[in-house]
């Protein structure tokens, strides 16, 4: 494929993305003044991320700085080199997000975001339990303000708890 086939294609998914963020914000628009808080909340950060990554593809000075500025380790990631995860690590990284679902479905978002973000700062991340009790706390609390307080919705209450 020629160079400036190349530079074209590496903004067809930034640009495709952004356009899905467009159409997902002028349809959640059509909803009700509460139904559509939390579409608008979402359809605003895809917009706001798409256009970062729209940015990023430019490979302009500019894009290089988001990119290096949004890039970093993700928990569990190993250096550079590219040696194969043995198969434990894999399974475990996939727990996480599953257990989270299956606790959430069951006890609802207020009661799990504190035990899992918790148990995720501790034993995934491997910090300290004082950490793990702030980022517990800081995310329970950013969920019920922005949530329940500011925007009125009330947050999924789970199976148990769904009275």
């Amino acid at each position: 494929m020629p160079p400036q086939a190349r530079n074209v294609w590496r903004y067809v998914p930034p640009l495709l993305m952004l356009a899905f963020a467009l159409i997902f914000l002028v349809w959640s628009a059509s909803y009700g003044e509460r139904e559509r808080q939390v579409p608008m909340l979402i359809g605003w950060s895809m917009l706001i991320l798409c256009t970062l990554d729209v940015i990023v593809a430019t490979e302009t000075r500019i894009g290089n700085w988001v990119k290096a500025f949004f890039s970093g380790t993700i928990v569990g990631e190993s250096a550079a080199d590219a040696v194969a995860q043995p198969l434990v690590k894999t399974l475990v990284a996939m727990a996480w997000p599953i257990a989270f679902v299956g606790l959430v479905a069951v006890f609802g978002f207020v009661a799990v975001i504190p035990f899992y973000v918790f148990l995720f700062v501790v034993f995934q991340g491997r910090k300290s339990v004082r950490l793990g009790l702030i980022a517990a706390a800081c995310s329970t609390a950013f969920i019920y303000v922005v949530f329940e307080l500011l925007l009125r919705y009330e947050v999924y209450r789970g199976l148990l708890f769904e009275g």
